[in-house]
């Protein structure tokens, strides 16, 4: 089952972008330039234009990528809802699933062991700084693989409208292996600090899917998944 140490490496999330200064061009064209010269300037003003809209169109297809889908429940599961109070978020399992005590670093468990076997782990951290959705990757998958996760697959997209990343492993602990599809989601807040002045506060939610190895049910953890709703 994952571990978390949820403040240690949230510090290689708290990374500032930072934007170098841009030199001025002069762009003024002397009327003693040849036809050849202007023809061949504007082939590269053309180029840039097409190579900006391109990676504009790309930058926006990678934010908008659906990391939790739509997906129906599976045959004969009885849906409820898990939404602990402090998560900030809600999410759907199935009924057979009984909350339990925290546990290897989640604040909030619920799983089962009859039919549907598996489990649902959760966590919240909070913080000032903005957190970008590469550095948490980052962060997670040096946790992860320190914590002795073989990790399958990464990305990064949004999940209920909010930078996401998503992440399959397989792990072991307490005798057990289990596989894990782990949604660590930025939300954001507003904190009030004064009379006329607000503070934005950038809050990490994470949320693990797992079921022991062998008994993998990859329907049941999309279904799951595509009812995580993030709660304001």
């Amino acid at each position: 089952m994952t571990e978390f140490d949820d403040r240690a490496r949230m510090s290689a999330a708290r990374l500032r972008a930072s934007v170098g200064p841009v030199e001025p061009r002069d762009m003024t064209m002397a009327s003693s330039r040849t036809k050849a010269v202007a023809g061949a300037a504007a082939a590269l003003v053309v180029a840039a234009v097409i190579a900006a809209i391109v990676l504009s169109t790309s930058s926006h297809s990678d934010r908008s990528d659906d990391l939790a889908a739509a997906a129906p429940a599976p045959a004969a599961i009885t849906p409820r809802t898990f939404a602990p109070t402090g998560l900030g978020a809600s999410l759907s399992i199935p009924s057979q699933w009984t909350d339990a005590p925290p546990a290897s670093g989640f604040q909030f468990v619920a799983r089962g062991q009859s039919p549907p076997p598996g489990f649902v782990g959760a966590a919240a951290r909070s913080g000032f700084v903005p957190v970008s959705s590469a550095a948490l990757e980052s962060s997670r998958r040096q946790f992860l693989t320190s914590a002795g996760a073989v990790i399958h697959s990464s990305s990064s997209g949004q999940v209920d409208g909010r930078p996401a990343v998503q992440l399959q492993y397989r792990i072991s602990g307490n005798g057990v292996t289990v596989d894990d599809t782990e949604y660590d989601i930025v939300a954001t807040n507003t904190l009030t600090v004064g009379a006329s002045q607000r503070q934005t506060t950038y809050n990490v939610v994470t949320i693990v899917i797992g079921t022991p190895v062998g008994r993998s049910d990859p329907g049941l953890v999309r279904w799951i998944a595509s009812t995580i709703r993030v709660t304001p």
